[in-house]
C-alpha cells in the first residue's frame, strides 16, 4: 500500500513471493512525503538486514549521499520443536508406560516464552490427575483420564526441556495420538507431534492336550 498526498502517478505493487521491490512515482510536489508498505514474510529464523538501491529523479539524478537510501533490519524468531515418544513401545494391560515430551528452541539468539501445547489420549490410555507443576518453566496439568496440558513453558536461545508423563494401557490395542501444534509468544505455532503404544492383553491361554 502507498500514502502521501502530494505523489502522483504512484507504481508500487509488489507480487506475493517478490525479492526485489520498485517505487515509482511520476511527480513529487515540494516538501511532500510519500510511504510504501509491504507485508513481509521470512522463511527462516535469523536477523535480516536490509539496504535500499540508491533513490534518484529526473531532476537531480542518484542521491548517492548517506541520505540517499535506507536501512532496516527484521529479526525472525522460529517456533519452538516438539517431539514426544513412549518407552517402553509396547506393554501388558494395566501395566505403564513413560511417555517422554522433548521441546527444542532452535532459535540461536533468542529465547521463547508462552510455550504451550495440548495432548489428548487416545481412548484406551489414561493418565492420573496432577499439577499444576513447574516444568520447562512453566506448568504442567495432567486430567485424568486424557489430558495432559503445557502452559508458560520458557526456553532459553537454542536449548531444549524434556519431561515425561506415566500412562497406563487401560485396554488392548495400538494407539497413536497426536498432539496440538506448540506455539510460544515470540515464535508462534510450531509442528504436532505423534507417537504410538501397543498395548497388549495380559490373557492368554495353554493348550493342555499337547
Amino acid at each position: 500500500s502507498t500514502t502521501g498526498a502530494g505523489c502522483t502517478g504512484v507504481t508500487f505493487n509488489p507480487t506475493a513471493g517478490a525479492t526485489t521491490l520498485y517505487y515509482t512515482a511520476t511527480q513529487m510536489i515540494p516538501g511532500a512525503t510519500c510511504t510504501a508498505q509491504v507485508n513481509i514474510k521470512p522463511t527462516q529464523a535469523g536477523q535480516f538486514n536490509n539496504v535500499s538501491d540508491y533513490i534518484t529523479s529526473a531532476e537531480s539524478g542518484p542521491n548517492k549521499t548517506a541520505t540517499g537510501y535506507a536501512t532496516a533490519s527484521l529479526t525472525a524468531i522460529a517456533p519452538p520443536v516438539l517431539a514426544k515418544s513412549f518407552s517402553p513401545a509396547a506393554i501388558f494391560t494395566g501395566n505403564t508406560s513413560t511417555l517422554t515430551f522433548t521441546i527444542n528452541n532452535p532459535n540461536m539468539s533468542n529465547s521463547l516464552s508462552g510455550i504451550g501445547f495440548t495432548d489428548i489420549l487416545t481412548t484406551g490410555l489414561t493418565v492420573a490427575s496432577s499439577g499444576p507443576t513447574a516444568t520447562c518453566g512453566g506448568s504442567l496439568t495432567t486430567t485424568a483420564p486424557i489430558t495432559i496440558s503445557l502452559s508458560g513453558g520458557s526456553l532459553a536461545a537454542n536449548s531444549n526441556c524434556t519431561f515425561g508423563v506415566i500412562v497406563t494401557g487401560a485396554t488392548s490395542g495400538t494407539y497413536t495420538n497426536t498432539t496440538t501444534a506448540v506455539t510460544s509468544t515470540e515464535g508462534g505455532n510450531g509442528n504436532t507431534a505423534s507417537a504410538s503404544l501397543v498395548v497388549n492383553d495380559k490373557t492368554a491361554s495353554i493348550d493342555l492336550t499337547k
